[in-house]
């Protein structure tokens, strides 16, 4: 499969790139593209974004919510807050909520955001 990658592809390695928040965040998004992280055991990438986060929107613009427990109301309210605002939210957990993902995307669909507002999500595997 390697050798197959790499001549269709013309390239030297099948490495994927490095991550890197400040390409995902001014350069392969919009406003408009909500961010799914799937992770694993060891691969959550929260504790980087709240930090890239603080630089780009502050503190008080970073929202987290992990979500099941009954916060679904509350996270379609930050939503829409924080895109008004230009803020960010990041919904962790998604796995948790499933059959909710629907009134997420209905009430990401309406929204009018703010050009640097981004919503992050993550999930383990479904």
């Amino acid at each position: 499969m390697q050798s197959f990658v790499k001549e269709a592809f013309n390239n030297q390695t099948v490495q994927p790139a490095s991550f890197v928040l400040k390409n995902l965040f001014e350069k392969e998004t919009t406003c408009a593209d909500p961010v799914l992280f799937i992770i694993s055991p060891g691969s959550d990438p929260s504790a980087e974004l709240q930090q890239y986060a603080e630089q780009i929107v502050g503190r008080a613009g970073y929202h987290e919510l992990a979500m099941g427990g009954g916060q679904s109301e509350i996270a379609i309210d930050t939503l829409k807050q924080a895109a008004m605002k230009g803020e960010w939210v990041c919904l962790k957990n998604l796995h948790l909520v499933t059959p909710w993902l629907s009134v997420l995307e209905k009430e990401f669909k309406m929204l009018k955001p703010d050009p640097k507002f981004r919503l992050w999500l993550t999930s383990e595997p479904h």
